[in-house]
């Protein structure tokens, strides 16, 4: 059966992944509203300041932040599509890797920034790392294969390989260069943007960048500040 969907319905096999994906969303943050312990960490959290968030931490849960997830290891669960439930002005940072690129471009996307913006104390920082268009497309007109074989994690030829990091099973939204996250930041209310690289932040505390060769060489990391 799945042989068939891939070779003969490959949009069936597609659209059955996204459909799998919403409804385990709704699942986990439906079970996670109705959770007493997850409703009184929350209340609890609402009351504190200097707040560190991990956003969209999947299984890569960090200690000493709040993570926040649909995934079950998380500390709060949730549809990160919703308002972030957290007080305004009551986190220091806010961390998110590869999770932006997921949400649809501007609106949705803006509004998950225009949250953690309200979110963070004055001069606090969000730091986003994802997928770099430009790094993608400079490197494909160079027909880079040794990058794309590291990048994509296989020996496609640069053509397959850049057309999976962009559509990453349907999963991508939307893939940003510099210029275009800077614009969306700014127009979600943050004053101040900065570029900056794998693990390259001024502050220690943010340099939670994943250590492996296919996000590194591919990623563009970036600095918001409120």
């Amino acid at each position: 059966m799945r042989s068939w969907l891939v070779n003969d319905r490959p949009d069936l096999l597609r659209i059955g992944r996204l459909i799998r994906y919403e409804l385990d969303a709704a699942r986990s943050d439906l079970a996670a509203r109705l959770s007493p312990s997850q409703r009184a960490r929350i209340r609890g959290l609402r009351r504190s300041r200097g707040l560190r968030l991990h956003v969209a931490s999947g299984s890569n849960k960090v200690p000493g932040w709040i993570n926040v997830d649909t995934s079950r290891r998380a500390d709060v669960r949730m549809d990160l599509r919703r308002p972030l439930p957290f007080a305004d002005d009551s986190a220091e940072f806010i961390f998110t890797e590869h999770f932006l690129d997921h949400l649809q471009f501007p609106n949705v996307a803006g509004r998950f920034l225009s949250e953690c913006r309200r979110v963070l104390q004055p001069g606090g920082r969000l730091r986003v790392v994802l997928h770099d268009a430009e790094i993608l497309a400079r490197r494909f007109v160079e027909r880079d294969a040794e990058f794309f074989r590291v990048a994509s994690c296989s020996e496609l030829p640069p053509s397959e390989a850049l057309n999976h990091l962009f559509r990453f099973n349907g999963f991508h939204q939307f893939l940003y260069d510099f210029e275009t996250l800077q614009s969306l930041l700014l127009g979600a209310g943050f004053s101040r943007v900065v570029r900056s690289s794998y693990r390259g932040s001024e502050l220690a505390a943010l340099n939670l960048d994943l250590d492996v060769p296919d996000r590194s060489i591919q990623s563009l990391y970036v600095e918001a500040i409120k």
